[in-house]
């Protein structure tokens, strides 16, 4: 399912790994909250086409850790697609990816 408006293909995956697992992650596009992922999910969002910067916070009081964020480019002709992921030392991260 797609979430937003816009043309442009946004896939947000979060890393299916134990640690951090216990912790939804808010995900947001251009500082807007658009989903909260659990361990393992995807969701495709859209934008409008052109620069966006994407950025994934741990959800939870209990949930350590602080926004991170990563620019791309979203265009109507090709999906932009992130991956979250959380190291062994909890620390969580937002990048780039070429695949689902």
């Amino acid at each position: 399912m797609d979430i937003g408006e816009g043309s442009a293909q946004i896939l947000v995956k979060r890393d299916a790994g134990m640690v951090g697992s216990a912790c939804d992650t808010r995900i947001y596009v251009n500082g807007k909250l658009r989903a909260l992922l659990g361990a393992g999910e995807v969701v495709r969002l859209r934008s409008n086409p052109g620069s966006v910067v994407i950025g994934a916070e741990p959800n939870g009081a209990f949930c350590g850790g602080n926004l991170k964020e990563v620019a791309g480019v979203a265009g109507a002709e090709q999906e932009a697609r992130f991956r979250v992921l959380i190291d062994q030392s909890a620390s969580m991260s937002v990048v780039q990816t070429a695949t689902d």
